[in-house]
This record gives structure tokens, sequence and C-alpha cells, in this order.
């Protein structure tokens, strides 16, 4: 029969006994805990500080209070504090009440259910621990090696053939594209040369006669093989009379002094808005006569083209007394019936360049008059259409 103070030393050191087994149990705990967490980021491809904060997390709820412990000595103390000392001094087993005996040791083994419940819940943990490894890695296994290969190889093999044949096809196509671009390409590369030829060999041993209109055909209209023979604000009477005209010695002369110094089997001339402001148009005629029939003493064989004026623009010929459509169709009218008089070609300008209202667009001349590059090219193109009998526009 255990005394009273024999007692309380057993009770306590059961206590100490299951704390200290509660201790181990949760290091080994924490510890598999902390190997899972730290092999699951591995695996993962995370950091090995996830599976240390979850331990640290872990550890510090699962942890046991070493208060406890102190509050158990304290309650035992209390009770009777002399008498544990006493007796601990006088078998000398253990001078620190702390510290667990032989005896405690027997006592707590044969009880044994926290024990054995222990040893096996820690088995049980290892084993499950074991088998999550062995699930993971073969997871892994299968995921990893079957997954990727089958995956990639299919979706090459499959990728490689439709890229194959699609590259082939468009490659076919861009070589169809790049064969008809290149014939297009050339084609109207040898169509521009052919026209070219035609228009180099249409103007070849021409020339032209007239003021500053003719002068900006012959700097934008593109006409090569051509003499032009101008002076702006000539007119009919001051292109026989006046030395305007720079010859190819640098020197002056008038038309005529241009004109003998090369053959010519066509000449375009243009006269009449300068001279709109005339009080006699007879006196214009007479003029124009002169030129005529000067340029035929010079080449018999020459053809004359006489130009009819073009009309200014709308904003010209609404204010402007002079220098507007009125007075241009009735010169026109006077030059037309003399060029049959001399029995030379007339080309009616007006008709090719008027629109609808009998004006000249607001986009072919900024002043109303002068005609801006691309307007003289179609001027150029309507000299070629009617030297080939087609005068429409």
């Amino acid at each position: 029969m255990y005394t009273n103070k024999e007692l309380l030393k057993i009770r306590y050191q059961k206590k100490r006994r299951r704390n200290r087994t509660k201790r181990v149990i949760y290091a080994i705990s924490v510890t598999g805990m902390l190997s899972l967490s730290i092999y699951l980021c591995l695996s993962q491809g995370g950091s090995s500080r996830v599976g240390a904060k979850a331990a640290d997390s872990h550890r510090i709820e699962t942890s046991v209070d070493p208060g406890e412990n102190n509050q158990e000595l304290e309650d035992i103390a209390s009770n009777n504090p002399h008498e544990i000392d006493s007796e601990l001094n006088e078998t000398g087993e253990n001078k620190n009440p702390l510290d667990m005996n032989n005896e405690g040791n027997q006592e707590v083994e044969s009880d044994g259910d926290d024990s054995e419940t222990t040893k096996w819940g820690i088995e049980e943990k290892n084993e499950d621990l074991e088998n999550n490894k062995t699930e993971t890695n073969a997871g892994e296994s299968n995921t990893g090696n079957a997954g990727e290969t089958n995956t990639d190889n299919t979706d090459e093999s499959n990728t490689g053939n439709a890229d194959g044949s699609s590259k082939d096809d468009l490659n076919n196509e861009n070589a169809k594209k790049d064969e008809n671009s290149k014939k297009d390409t050339s084609e109207d590369e040898t169509s521009k040369n052919r026209n070219s030829e035609i228009e180099d060999e249409f103007f070849k041993d021409t020339i032209f006669i007239g003021d500053s209109r003719t002068e900006g055909l012959g700097q934008f209209g593109g006409i090569k093989n051509a003499k032009f023979y101008t002076y702006q604000g000539l007119m009919v009477n001051t292109a026989i009379g006046k030395d305007y005209i720079t010859l190819d010695n640098k020197q002056k002369g008038n038309i005529f002094d241009a004109a003998k110094q090369t053959s010519f089997s066509k000449a375009y001339l243009l006269f009449g808005i300068n001279e709109l402001g005339w009080n006699s148009l007879d006196i214009f005629i007479e003029d124009y006569r002169d030129i005529i029939k000067g340029l035929k003493k010079i080449e018999p064989d020459c053809e004359i083209i006489i130009q009819a004026n073009y009309p200014v623009s709308k904003k010209m010929n609404e204010g402007d007394k002079v220098y507007n459509n009125t007075n241009i169709r009735k010169f026109n009218n006077l030059i037309k019936k003399m060029a049959e008089e001399e029995g030379v070609s007339y080309l009616d300008l007006y008709s090719y360049f008027a629109n609808k209202e009998g004006n000249l667009p607001d986009d072919a001349a900024t002043d109303g008059i002068h005609l801006t590059p691309k307007y003289n090219k179609d001027w150029k193109q309507c000299l070629i259409n009617f030297g080939s009998g087609n005068t429409e526009r």
C-alpha cells in the first residue's frame, strides 16, 4: 500500500512521462510534416520556405506549454512540499524533481496504454508518409513521362504533317503569285516602254510655238524629241516682230529664226489668250495668217496644227470682263475659220478641257489659266489622240 507521498510522486512521474512522450510524438510529427512539405514544394517547383513556414506553424500549434509541468509541481509542492524534498534526499535517487527515475519508468510502462497507442500512432503516420511519397512519385512519373511523351509526340507529328502540307501549298501559291506579279510587272514595263517609244516617235521632228501655256506643256507635259519656241506673254505680232526666242547659239531671234534651225514635220501653234483685249480681231487673224505662211515657206511639207484656246476657270470667267470664256469662244471661232481657209488642222482644246458648265475644272489650274502638271500630261495625250484620229477625252 502506497502512502500519499508515494502516490503523489508516482502520479507526478506518470504525468511527466506522458508529457515527454507527447513532445517526442510532436517532434516526430513536425519533422515528418516538414519533410513532406519540403518534398512537395521541391517536386512542384516551389520554395522550401513554404514547407518550413508550414512546419513552424504546426510546431507552434502543437507545442507543449512548459508551464504545465511547473504548475503540476507547484500543486504537488503545495500539498506537502517538505515531504517530497525529504523523501528525495533520503533515497538519493533524484534530487531534481523534473527528472524521472526507474521506478517512474516501470510504473508508466506497466500502465502501458499511452505508450502503446503513441508507438503505433507514430508507425501509422510513418507508413502514411511513405505511401504518400510512393503515390506522389508514381503519379509524377506517369504524368511526366507518359503525358509528355504522348502529347508532345502526337502534337509534333500531327503538326509536322499539317504544317508540311500547308507550307508546300503556301510556297506554291506564293511562287505563283510571284510569277504572276513578275509577269504583270514585266508586262507593265513593256507596255510603258512601248508607249514611251510611240510617244517619242510621235513627237519626233516637231516644234511648238506659243506663249507661257505652251511653255508649261514643254516643262510638265513629258514630251520628248520636240523643240519648244515659247515666251511668256508672246502674241501673234511679237512672235514675228520681236526677238524673244532664245536660239541654239544662245542668241535672240523671232519664231522664224528659231524654225530655220531645224527640220520639222509638224508644228503646233497656240495664240489668242494674250490678245483677248485687242480692239481689232481682223489684225489678230492677219498676223496669225502671216505666221502660218512663214512656216510653210520654211517647211513646205510640214503639218501645221492650230490649237483652239482652252477655257478659263469659273472664278476667272465670272470675275473678269476680258479674260472670260465668252471672248475665248469668239476668238476660237475666228481661228477655226482661218485654219479652214489656210488648209491647216484645227484642234479643239476648248471642248477637250471644258466641264459641263463650259469652264476649266477648278483643279486644272491654280490661277485659272495655266494648267497643272497633271493636265499638261492630259494635253499631251490629247495631241496624240488627235494625231491618231481620236479627239475624245
